[in-house]
């Protein structure tokens, strides 16, 4: 394991963070491009309020496990159910490879957003969902904490308590300063899939840094994102991995302030053998 992926849980821009302002107002977001690397758009980029976030997301999360609401996402409240049918599969389909066996490994995963808005379809599942975050997440998800939903400060910490069946990140490697790296190191387990969502990827050959930029009257926030290259992440991943399926985010297609179109996709993928 790198020293990149140790440091994860204290040096990442915390995408539960960020992500409270990304999917539900992507159609009013904005991408800065123009910068030579990530750091370049780190020094432009104003930061957020991180506090306030969390509070939303917290009482969100709260609301969704005792049922007021179906389900949350990035600090926002659904009163009717609506499944990810991608990733409702995949959990599916991995637990189905292990005799209705499930340890999740949800990188970035916030209070257990996935994990609340498809419980109901795991009921019949033996599942243990382990979130790795930062660490105010950490100390906040103890009050969500269960038999089944779990939550880590890093990977090293995950992995103590065994391998992943499945590797989860939603919305999560736009906002990694390494995204490729903590990927490598991820796939350094023994996962049988790869799941990832909501990722912002383009035809460049390589990945472009941005600040995304939320409007001010939604919430007064930018940080730095990357816009993926698709054909430099599937190439990084095809020594552990085989696509299997890739689908369209939530997100709708967008351009960076340059005219650089892009597009929000997933993809599922299963581990090689040998790996």
């Amino acid at each position: 394991m790198t020293d990149g992926a140790r440091r994860i849980a204290r040096d990442w821009l915390p995408p539960a963070v960020v992500r409270a302002l990304s999917g539900n107002s992507s159609g009013t977001l904005r991408f800065t491009d123009g910068f030579d690397t990530w750091q370049q758009a780190s020094a432009a980029a104003e930061g957020y309020d991180a506090p306030s976030i969390l509070r939303q997301v917290v009482a969100a999360t709260e609301r969704a496990s005792t049922g007021e609401v179906a389900f949350e996402r990035d600090g926002i409240t659904f009163d009717d159910p609506e499944t990810r049918w991608p990733v409702a599969a995949a959990l599916l389909l991995a637990a189905s490879r292990n005799e209705g066996r499930l340890r999740v490994l949800d990188f970035g995963g916030s209070l257990g957003s996935v994990y609340w808005q498809h419980r109901r379809l795991l009921a019949d599942i033996d599942v243990s969902w382990g979130v790795v975050e930062q660490s105010d997440f950490v100390r906040e998800g103890a009050r969500f904490a269960s038999s089944e939903l779990n939550f880590h400060s890093s990977l090293e910490d995950f992995l103590l308590a065994g391998e992943p069946d499945l590797i989860l990140l939603s919305s999560v490697l736009q906002y990694l300063p390494e995204p490729l790296v903590i990927l490598d190191s991820l796939s350094r387990t023994s996962a049988s899939f790869l799941l990832i969502d909501r990722t912002p990827v383009s035809a460049l050959p390589r990945a472009i840094a941005t600040v995304q930029q939320v409007p001010a009257e939604i919430y007064k926030a930018s940080y730095p994102a990357w816009i993926l290259s698709e054909s430099e992440l599937l190439a990084s991943l095809g020594a552990h991995w085989t696509l299997l399926e890739d689908f369209p985010g939530i997100e709708p297609d967008m351009s960076t302030s340059s005219g650089t179109e892009f597009r929000w996709r997933g993809y599922l993928f299963r581990r090689n053998l040998g790996g």
